[in-house]
Formats: C-alpha cells, sequence, structure tokens
C-alpha cells in the first residue's frame, strides 16, 4: 500500500486532467468535523485521522471538535470541513430540506456507515416519568443548539407524538447536560450514545436518574415505521440496578462527504479505511463495526463515486 500511495501526487494530477468535472476537489488534508470533545464520535475520528497520519505518504487529517451532526452538514457546505460524523437521521433530513433544514443539501455524499450509536431515555427519580407519553411539556436537555443530539431529541419525541412545540429544550454541552439530569435542573435526557459509554454509566450511578422503559413492540413498530433506525438490545447487567435487557433502538453514524472532492482522493481514503481496520479497531473498539460489508447500513444518500468505486472492487457493489 505504502508504494501504492506513493504516487498519489503523479495519480492526483492524471486525475485533474481528465476529470470530467472541473470542479474535482483535491484533498491533501482531511479537515474532519466530529463532535464534541468529550463525545465518541471525536474519539473515533481522532483514531481515523491518526491512521491516515500515519499510513497515507503525501496525505494529513485532523479530526475537528464541532457541535455534531448539524453542524457538520453546514461546515461541509461551507467548505470549512471535508468529511463529517453525521448521524444518518440529520442526513435523511439534510438531503430532503426538512427538520433544521430549510432547503436540500444536495451535496453530501456518503463513505460508509462508522458506527451505531443508541437511544438512551434517562430521567431524573423525581421527574414523575413513567411512561415515553409522560415525557410531554417536560424540560428536556437537548445539547448544542443544532446539534444532532438536539435533531434526535426532536425526532424521537416526534416518533411518539410529542410535537417540537410541547416541551421545553434546555442547551447546553453535553457534558453539562448530563449534569442537568443529574441534578434534576432537567427532567429527561435524551441520548444516543455507546452501549456502557462513561456518561450514561456514570449518569445512572449518581442514585437520582434511571432509564426509561420501552417495550419491545414499541420498538418494533418504531423501526418498521421508520426504517434509518435499528432494533437494539441493551444487555442486562450493562448498567447498574438493571439486570433486565432493556430494549430501544440504534441510530447509524456515517462518514460524509462533499461532492465535489475528487473520485480519487475518495477512493484512496475509502481503501484506507477499510483496510486499515486492525488498526482503527486498535485505536478504538467503537470503530469495531466499521467493516465494508456494513457501509450501506443506514445509508439515506448516494455514495460518492470514489467510495462506490472501492466497494465494487471488494465486491460489496455490483
Amino acid at each position: 500500500m505504502k508504494k501504492m500511495l506513493s504516487i498519489l501526487g503523479i495519480t492526483v494530477l492524471i486525475f485533474v486532467l481528465t476529470a470530467s468535472s472541473a470542479h474535482a476537489r483535491e484533498i491533501s488534508i482531511w479537515r474532519m468535523g466530529t463532535g464534541g470533545m468529550t463525545g465518541t464520535s471525536f474519539l473515533t475520528g481522532s483514531a481515523v485521522a491518526l491512521m491516515i497520519n500515519e499510513k497515507l505518504d503525501g496525505v494529513r487529517a485532523a479530526a475537528q471538535a464541532t457541535n455534531g451532526s448539524v453542524d457538520n452538514v453546514f461546515l461541509i457546505g461551507d467548505g470549512e470541513i471535508d468529511m463529517g460524523w453525521i448521524n444518518s437521521t440529520t442526513v435523511r433530513q439534510a438531503v430532503e430540506g426538512v427538520g433544521s433544514f430549510d432547503e436540500p443539501k444536495p451535496f453530501l455524499r456518503g463513505i460508509g456507515w462508522v458506527m451505531n450509536q443508541t437511544l438512551h431515555i434517562v430521567v431524573n427519580n423525581n421527574s414523575g416519568i413513567e411512561t415515553v407519553e409522560d415525557l410531554r411539556g417536560r424540560r428536556h436537555s437537548v445539547g448544542a443548539m443544532g446539534s444532532g443530539t438536539e435533531v434526535n431529541v426532536v425526532a424521537v419525541l416526534d416518533l411518539f407524538g410529542i410535537g417540537e412545540d410541547e416541551f421545553t429544550r434546555l442547551h447546553s454541552s453535553t457534558a453539562e447536560a448530563w449534569d442537568q439530569v443529574v441534578s434534576g435542573h432537567s427532567e429527561a435526557f435524551i441520548s444516543f450514545t455507546t452501549i456502557g459509554g462513561a456518561s450514561v454509566t456514570d449518569a445512572l450511578a449518581q442514585g437520582s436518574t434511571r432509564l426509561l422503559q420501552l417495550t419491545s413492540e414499541q420498538v418494533q413498530r418504531l423501526v418498521d415505521e421508520h426504517p434509518q433506525f435499528a432494533f437494539q438490545e441493551i444487555p442486562g447487567g450493562t448498567y447498574r440496578d438493571f439486570p433486565y435487557t432493556i430494549y430501544t433502538i440504534a441510530s447509524p453514524m456515517l462518514l460524509v462527504v462533499h461532492e465535489d472532492i475528487s473520485e480519487e482522493c475518495v477512493y484512496i481514503f475509502t481503501k484506507a479505511f477499510f483496510e486499515n481496520y486492525d488498526f482503527l479497531v486498535g485505536q478504538s473498539m467503537l470503530l469495531e463495526p466499521a467493516r465494508p460489508e456494513n457501509s450501506l447500513l443506514g445509508m439515506p444518500v448516494e455514495l460518492h463515486p470514489g467510495a462506490a468505486r472501492f466497494l465494487r472492487e471488494i465486491g460489496v457493489l455490483q
């Protein structure tokens, strides 16, 4: 691979001279928008940046902390970043021009699925919230304004018939949002995060919060009606005082780029991403599901030609 990648400059030059699009953009430094510095997107983004810096000749990368998925869509559109960690719900809203987006964002193209983020509905014990329906009219921590967390909170409540004007939003950093629900300043925090992650574990360990339960029938209905989500089980014993299986949904986190990046650049990145799987998992076990055969999971947008080219080469695409 080193030998092949060492001729990147020549390959890119040939591509520029022969590309059918005069607007194809070459990448020498991948600017990758992730999420908050305490979140899993930044952690996995840092692992990918390290892989690029160690494994690819002539290409560098840097993970950038951002306000999350929605912010990353706008940053890609403005040319402030080249790649974003964006959850599937936000990607779908962006391409359709709904939710947080006044108009469609047709420039988005996919590379692949990175990991699942699992729905946790954490409520304060003094809130009186016993069912999903009780979330109506409550104070909800929603993370930073315009973040993927806020999009997901609104989307999840909407799934249960609770409109975006039927609850109070408390904006803060993600770390502050967890503190708010623990202290009771907010009554609930709806978060898509990793199973067994430190934030959820620490919040539940305080003794002032609990996980709101969903039935398997509720979860299956959500998945059937909204295919951007997947059925997810949190094994019993994952969290203190929860010895039984918890049924919930998962939202895929996707790697997304701008359509104007050249096919060759995205091809080289995609090839390196999947061929250095062991290195990436060694940096973060959160990347364990990021295999080529999972690339299309939850992908609501067209693949970038460079990514599609690599996936066709290895037989994932026909």
